[in-house]
């Protein structure tokens, strides 16, 4: 995957893939920068909220974690994603 994005970062799943195995890893700070590379290219989707929502817990991030949450609930708030958001502690 990083092999990929070294030579083309504009690839939508290598992105999602590579920030989901960071948050994974609790490598946040790689997460988001995947993450807002994705973001870019691809829609929102209840997975990429949720991963922002993590991602933004893993920086301490509050501000960030609220808006992902205000998302998720506006947008998805009947997905499995939504309820996997309430079960996480939040800010």
């Amino acid at each position: 995957l990083q092999l990929a994005i070294n030579k083309n970062p504009n690839i939508p799943l290598a992105l999602l893939k590579l920030s989901e195995l960071r948050v994974n890893q609790s490598r946040y700070t790689e997460a988001k920068t995947y993450l807002d590379q994705y973001v870019k290219l691809a829609p929102l989707s209840p997975n990429v909220i949720l991963l922002q929502y993590r991602t933004a817990l893993g920086l301490h991030d509050n501000v960030a974690a609220a808006a992902a949450k205000d998302i998720m609930f506006k947008r998805f708030p009947n997905t499995p994603e939504a309820q996997t958001i309430k079960t996480l502690v939040s800010p």
